[in-house]
């Protein structure tokens, strides 16, 4: 998901060096294709349970619990400088994220039918 950029200058040689140097950004991919609407697999609800306490605990629990309740939900876009896309969903005031394995392999993304999303007003006086 990350990667970095050289802006000018050539890479440092040294492989223990960490972080990054003078005329370096840092780059994260954005996957506009995870846009849409998406439902949870109720199936995987158990196993995406245990695989978010594992990583997130508590925090992770109450943002989880928020996907389950509302069942449905949008992915919006992609934070700044981090792995989550935000969805329309919030706790209190912080705003649902999920990772794009999150999203592979415990949601189905539902494909909105579009014809009839050109503007176009049939039979109007």
């Amino acid at each position: 998901m990350g990667g970095k950029v050289i802006v000018s200058g050539e890479p440092s040689k040294s492989r223990r060096r960490v972080g990054y140097g003078k005329g370096e950004i840092m780059v994260l991919s954005f996957n506009s294709a995870l846009l849409g609407t998406y439902k949870v697999k109720t199936e995987l609800l158990d196993e995406w349970r245990k695989y978010t306490n594992s990583l997130f605990g508590n925090v992770g629990m109450e943002a989880l619990a928020e996907i389950e309740k509302a069942g449905t939900f949008e992915v919006v876009g992609k934070g700044h400088y981090t792995m989550f896309y935000k969805t329309n969903l919030n706790v209190g005031d912080s705003i649902v994220g999920v990772t794009e394995e999150e999203l592979k392999t415990f949601c189905e993304k539902i494909e909105r039918d579009t014809k009839w999303d050109s503007g176009t007003v049939l039979n109007q006086k």
